[in-house]
């Protein structure tokens, strides 16, 4: 039976770091990552072009998923130039068994001496060199499922972040992804997948609120009428009486800021206790996770019929947010999609 790295995650994450980092720095098994290339190319022969994309399915797997996420288009381009094969990040394929013999038996050796298990247990898929960002697929590569290969090549991106990066992180990455890939209706895996991905670029602060709402839309999480008319009503998504609260309130508030810690707050509050709603909407727990992390609540003043013993059943959230700057807005409108304010739940 062969050991595929991938399904160490148990192992490696009691693995002591500051060792990991001496080992790979030493050259034993994790140094492979790193700055094994030019040694192996001297002693394996790979195809003088570039290996395309389209060639590497669990690439072009990645890389439309990406694509599809609620990402800024800043950050997409960010995690292009780590993921995706370019002039500035190259991906090689090996001709055949042309790795060095002895290359390959120190390698499995190192590996083996690591994980604590026997050598006819390790396989290596790939060698990442820092220096020039470029990666070599073994053939042992192309005989991994696409999600398997989306899970190795984020493991080896991992490693461009930089001297730093630990081994038990790049493990990290590369389990989320798989699991992510394998399990995409499993609300469990979306976020620690993005903030995985993320880690190579830059953080989205609203990620989480985005990306909740584009999951449980993706897997029809909402009413039927909310997926339909691409909106909800406020008082399904807040609460009934933090909604009657925040919108008969606000028009009396003189002191704008007070109003929107004040009804942080309270929301939070409300929400942070709502197990059940947590497990059945990603975008509910995402704004509760937002909230807890320092984004607040506004909302513009109107009239919104306080007086009228239905009003609640005229308040819509619209699912079509908009950024302005380092804002992020849910349009407020009626049942007849009329603009009636914006809810503002930035940091």
């Amino acid at each position: 039976m062969r050991f595929v790295l991938s399904l160490v995650t148990l192992v490696l994450i009691g693995f002591n770091s500051q060792a990991a980092r001496e080992v790979r720095n030493g050259g034993g098994g994790i140094h492979i990552e790193g700055r094994y290339l030019t040694y192996y190319s001297a002693h394996g022969k790979v195809q003088q072009e570039v290996e395309l994309a389209e060639a590497i399915p669990g690439l072009d797997l990645l890389i439309r998923e990406i694509i599809s996420l609620p990402l800024t288009n800043d950050t997409k381009d960010g995690l292009m130039i780590f993921l995706d094969a370019s002039p500035v990040r190259r991906y090689y394929r090996i001709a055949g068994d042309a790795l060095d013999p002895e290359l390959r038996k120190k390698l499995v050796e190192d590996y083996s001496k690591l994980l604590g298990i026997p050598k006819d247990q390790v396989v290596i898929f790939a060698v990442t060199n820092t220096d020039d960002r470029s990666t070599v697929l073994l053939p042992e590569f192309y005989t991994l499922s696409p999600t398997e290969q989306a899970a190795m090549i984020v493991h080896e991106s991992m490693w461009l972040r930089g001297p730093r990066v630990e081994y038990k992180d790049v493990i990290r990455a590369e389990q989320y992804t798989q699991a992510y890939f394998e399990n995409r209706q499993d609300p469990q895996w979306l976020f620690p997948f993005l903030e995985s991905i993320l880690s190579l670029y830059q953080d989205d602060r609203y990620i989480k609120i985005k990306a909740g709402l584009a999951f449980d839309i993706r897997n029809k999480r909402f009413p039927d009428e909310a997926l339909r008319d691409n909106r909800i009503l406020m008082k399904d998504l807040l609460g009934e009486k933090f909604t009657r609260s925040a919108l008969c309130n606000v028009k009396q508030m003189t002191d704008e800021y007070s109003y929107r810690d004040n009804a942080s707050q309270e929301l939070f509050y409300e929400m942070r206790f709502d197990y059940a709603r947590k497990a059945s909407s990603l975008f509910y727990s995402g704004v509760t996770d937002a909230l807890q992390l320092g984004s607040v609540f506004s909302i513009s003043p109107h009239d919104f019929g306080c007086g009228k013993s239905d009003f609640l059943q005229n308040v819509f959230v619209s699912f079509e947010f908009f950024e302005v700057g380092t804002r992020i807005y849910f349009p407020v409108v009626n049942a007849k999609g009329r603009r009636l304010g914006n809810l503002d739940l930035s940091k």
